[in-house]
């Protein structure tokens, strides 16, 4: 996937309802508030959507991920300030199609894991993920 959008479900308005699998009317913010992203190593990113079974029926267990390379303070304060927030992503595939990911009613939590090596050569890293497990599937963002 190429950069996540996401935003604090605390500054959304509204998330449109999906029809056919697509939401085709924009995610409304509330005043003065705009999306956000992450810079991380591109070829690091993928967006994974598993259907499972359960006792009340299927559920889709998402994840938006990545690697944000070179462990830094400024990094790792702002990743311990997400972990206190829930989400709503847009995740955009390498063929350029958007996914709406979370709802005000299922926002997507946040982690991360600082990862270090011994061995000269190999970076150091944090590797993020945005995840729930969803009643539906994300659906197309097409706005």
């Amino acid at each position: 996937i190429a950069i996540p959008s996401f935003i604090p479900v605390d500054d959304v308005l509204q998330v449109p309802r999906a029809l056919n699998s697509q939401v085709t009317t924009s995610v409304g913010l509330k005043p003065a508030k705009s999306w956000y992203t992450l810079a991380f190593t591109q070829q690091t990113a993928s967006f994974v959507q598993e259907e499972d079974l359960g006792a009340n029926g299927a559920f889709y267990k998402l994840a938006v991920a990545g690697i944000i390379p070179k462990m830094k303070l400024a990094t790792e304060e702002t990743l311990q300030l997400m972990r206190e927030n829930l989400f709503i992503v847009i995740a955009t595939d390498n063929n350029g199609y958007r996914r709406l990911c979370g709802s005000l009613a299922e926002p997507l939590r946040f982690k991360y894991s600082a990862n270090s090596k011994a061995e000269f050569g190999v970076r150091n890293e944090y590797s993020f993920a945005f995840y729930r497990e969803l009643r539906n599937p994300a659906p197309f963002y097409n706005v």
